[in-house]
């Protein structure tokens, strides 16, 4: 992954506009992160021990995750793990996908019965109208198929956090304040039983 911080503070003087402080805040995050984001891990060198010693599992959204991660075997054995064990589980906007990966283990679907969120049919039919492309499949579509719970909110693009049990999910960037509350808040509660 290359990227210039230049290009992260245009692209936040865009998405923040005015917001000098929270700007210079991200900007700083990001160069506190570098060498990590330079040398980014495979999942499957994760070893076991390192896999426990994790609160919880955060899956970004965007279309990434649609080309793989649904499909990848490791991240399957990865948030089985975390659901065996009861831990946070974070996904949000188009990473739901990535719970579909557990249907590759030994023990199936994982989230079969769960209630979920996801970036829903309605708005990806809108940005396919927008940009002319499709995508191969609808992140609601499989979940439902796989056997989750969809909830999505009643009106395109407003916000929309569900959790069941160990598992947090937020329907779209509009969702990201209340997603990321409710996930610190789950992720806060490890260690009290909650």
């Amino acid at each position: 992954m290359s990227y210039q911080l230049a290009d992260t503070a245009f692209l936040n003087t865009l998405i923040i506009p005015g917001n000098w402080a929270e700007k210079n805040r991200e900007l700083e995050l990001v160069k506190s992160l570098d060498a990590d984001i330079q040398n980014p891990r495979s999942l499957s060198s994760f070893t076991d021990e390192e896999i426990r010693s994790f609160a919880g599992i955060l899956v970004p959204g965007g279309h990434a995750p649609m080309g793989d991660l649904g499909d990848d075997v490791t991240l399957g054995k990865i948030l089985t793990q975390f659901h065996d064990a009861g831990k946070p589980t974070g996904v949000i906007c188009h990473g739901p996908i990535a719970l579909l990966s557990t249907r590759l283990t030994d023990s199936g679907f994982a989230y079969k019965g769960y209630k979920v969120t996801c970036y829903a049919n309605k708005e990806e039919m809108s940005n396919e109208m927008m940009w002319g492309a499709k995508l191969g499949k609808k992140v609601e579509d499989a979940l439902r198929e796989a056997g989750a719970v969809v909830e999505v909110a009643t009106v395109p693009l407003m916000p929309k956090v569900v959790r069941d049990r160990e598992l947090i999910s937020g329907e779209g960037p509009t969702s990201a304040w209340g997603f990321g509350e409710q996930f610190v808040k789950a992720l806060q509660g490890q260690g009290q039983g909650t």
